[in-house]
């Protein structure tokens, strides 16, 4: 009898131990979900000011590398790290389509004091305008392609992060009006500088073609009879209506 009672009391003994050191966890355990949500937060209020930081540098397209610096640890670095390499490139792939659009590269072809009569020269010229049409075609598709929401939203499904953090990091981006009609104004950019070169390219053949009936005088092409004076110019007619419809005139 006695011997019941002192293996009961030892039981209650282990439960009592038991029951503490339950306790023990879920207040410890409870403790770290607080400190964790706490740390959450602030993580998430450092990624929020990062971002919208870095977005408004890439409206003036003024991302510097110091702007890179990830801020925030963990999954939130990731998302960080991924938004800002995205919007860097987009900066450079904006800038180099504007300077498509803006530079004067064309002034060199076919400059006046600088035209030769020989299938060599004309063979340059077309090279350069080659080389002028792959930029473009490679620059704008670029930008196409990281104007695209829905794609630009599935670059983190990638990424070694929880579903949790990749909602995080689709919720940055919405698929804008202001994006969309952005990528329609590229679009025609595009359309008009690949037929300005197209156009370039068919004027430099038709030199090329027709080197007996043309000689430079002062700088100036001119024609040895009207068939096919009258057939460049309408080549070259052409050129300035592209060229008014890319000023917006």
């Amino acid at each position: 009898m006695k011997l019941l009672k002192k293996v009961a009391i030892v039981i209650s003994i282990v439960m009592l131990i038991l029951i503490a050191l339950f306790v023990m966890i879920v207040v410890m355990a409870m403790k770290d979900l607080e400190k964790q949500e706490k740390e959450n937060e602030e993580q998430q209020l450092i990624l929020d000011s990062e971002i919208e930081k870095i977005f408004n540098l890439l409206a003036e397209s003024k991302i510097s590398e110091e702007d890179m610096e990830i801020k925030t640890k963990g999954e939130y670095a990731v998302i960080e790290k991924t938004i800002k390499e995205y919007s860097l490139e987009w900066q450079q792939i904006t800038n180099k389509c504007n300077e498509l659009v803006e530079g004067n590269e064309l002034e060199h072809i076919l400059k006046g004091n600088e035209i030769e009569k020989s299938h060599i020269y004309f063979q340059n010229q077309k090279e350069k305008l080659n080389s002028r049409e792959q930029q473009i075609e490679e620059a704008f598709n670029k930008y196409d392609e990281l104007a695209d929401m829905d794609r630009t939203s599935k670059i983190i499904d990638d990424k070694t992060i929880s579903d949790y953090g990749k909602e995080i990091y689709k919720s940055y981006f919405d698929k804008s009006k202001q994006i969309e009609d952005d990528r329609k104004t590229m679009s025609l950019w595009k359309e008009n500088l690949i037929e300005e070169v197209e156009i370039m390219k068919r004027q430099v053949d038709f030199l090329d073609n027709t080197m007996t009936n043309w000689r430079m005088v002062k700088e100036e092409i001119t024609f040895n009879n009207n068939r096919t004076y009258e057939e460049y110019m309408k080549i070259i007619e052409e050129l300035k209506q592209v060229q008014k419809e890319m000023i917006g005139e």
